[in-house]
């Protein structure tokens, strides 16, 4: 147990996936280990052999008086690392961020009093741009306090997955991330999918604007444009998995209005959300046909 502990704070795991930016996270665990929470273990999941990475963590173990652990994650994919993480930590509420993100020091008092209503599910909080040099996307700085009932839809985008929090049982439920979807493969989003699943298997959620943290991505130009494309396809994959699910009914139709809302705005939204939802609408149709096989041989399940 780390020295930092205390018996009357609940556990909080603490999971980052890595590949090759040794040098962001650095940063990124420099503001973990100003946390003031009390009680919280650190889990941080390297993809392969990033040897660079390594060495970055045995420094920081070495100098640091947190509880630690590294995990390494062969598969390819963020989905892969979250769930190793998941299988890997030991609290009762896992709280996710990305190593180019930067938590404020009550990052994690803030999600232990929100968890503090035991019927909450899920947590997310602002992303806000740590350079402002950098285009102002991947972020979410609303400031407004909402709460998600059971079954019904969360936007995409609303809570990033560089700020998201789940009690432990939403993953027994869940069956964890959908390891089709998140960076590494060709479609996203595993973070809004594994929200809007725990609002179908039950759980109610909250978007707490005090839970903050800074996002470093160093996306400018063309590069910024391309991914504004890459999370439409991501809204249209997440639109076509909800109706193909066994979601409630309000739930199916939920995004849609997000949707037809994007005409109204520019076509391009539309031309990519459409794109991801018939590449889903393929991927769906391959598993139907030719189910995946699991670790033991047998035809693995798909995840609703």
């Amino acid at each position: 147990m780390s020295q930092r502990s205390s018996q009357n704070a609940p556990l909080i795991s603490v999971i980052v996936c890595t590949i090759h930016r040794a040098k962001s996270l650095k940063t990124t665990l420099d503001y973990i280990s100003k946390l003031t929470y009390p009680n919280f273990e650190l889990i941080v999941v390297y993809v392969g052999s990033d040897t660079e990475t390594v060495d970055a963590m045995r420094e920081f173990c070495a100098q640091s008086a947190l509880d630690v652990r590294m995990v390494r994650e062969d598969r390819k994919g963020l989905s892969f690392a979250r769930n190793r993480g998941v299988e890997a930590c030991s609290g009762d509420i896992i709280s996710f961020t990305d190593d180019d993100c930067y938590v404020a020091p009550d990052w994690l008092d803030r999600i232990a009093e929100a968890f503090q209503d035991q019927d909450l599910g899920f947590v997310g909080g602002r992303v806000l741009l740590f350079d402002p040099e950098d285009a102002p996307i991947t972020i979410q700085l609303s400031e407004t306090r909402k709460t998600y009932r059971p079954g019904r839809y969360v936007v995409a985008g609303e809570i990033h997955g560089a700020n998201m929090s789940f009690r432990r049982k939403v993953f027994n439920e869940i069956d964890g991330f959908d390891t089709r979807l998140g960076a590494g493969q060709k479609l996203c989003p595993e973070d809004s999918d594994a929200l809007n699943r725990a609002a179908a298997a039950g759980f109610s959620g909250l978007y707490d604007p005090s839970v903050v943290v800074s996002h470093h991505h160093g996306r400018r130009g063309d590069v910024a444009d391309a991914m504004d494309k890459i999370y439409a396809r991501g809204r249209g994959v997440l639109m076509m998995k909800i109706l193909l699910s066994r979601s409630p009914w309000r739930q199916k139709l939920a995004p849609i209005k997000p949707f037809l809302g994007n005409i109204k705005r520019t076509q391009i939204y539309i031309v990519w959300e459409s794109i991801g939802a018939l590449q889903y609408f393929g991927l769906w149709l391959g598993d139907l046909f030719n189910p995946p096989l699991d670790a033991t041989g047998a035809k693995a399940a798909r995840t609703p």
